[in-house]
């Protein structure tokens, strides 16, 4: 159903958003169910990465295990090489209880 993966890619849209603040490159990991039709996998690829992720990749890890996630690990990989501005988003020098 696009119109109801579109409208529910809103909160990926924000997390990517959030990510971002940390000055990474963010990689969305799409879980593939059999159920999923390649126009909806697809649409959430695109709006991932029209929302700034540097890549989106579907994974297949719950049926094929660790050969389902291959194409996830090169695109971190790659993410990784990448530049990067990471930054905490808070004061690490705080403190809890003052």
């Amino acid at each position: 159903n696009i119109p109801l993966v579109a409208d529910g890619c809103c909160n990926l849209q924000k997390q990517i958003q959030i990510a971002q603040l940390f000055g990474v490159p963010v990689v969305v990991a799409i879980n593939v169910f059999k159920t999923d039709t390649p126009a909806e996998i697809d649409l959430v690829c695109e709006l991932a990465k029209r929302a700034g992720a540097f890549d989106a990749v579907p994974c297949h890890h719950w049926s094929k295990g660790g050969k389902g996630s291959v194409d996830l690990a090169w695109a971190v990989r790659e993410a990784a090489n990448k530049g990067n501005r990471f930054q905490f988003l808070y004061d690490v020098e705080v403190r809890a209880g003052g």
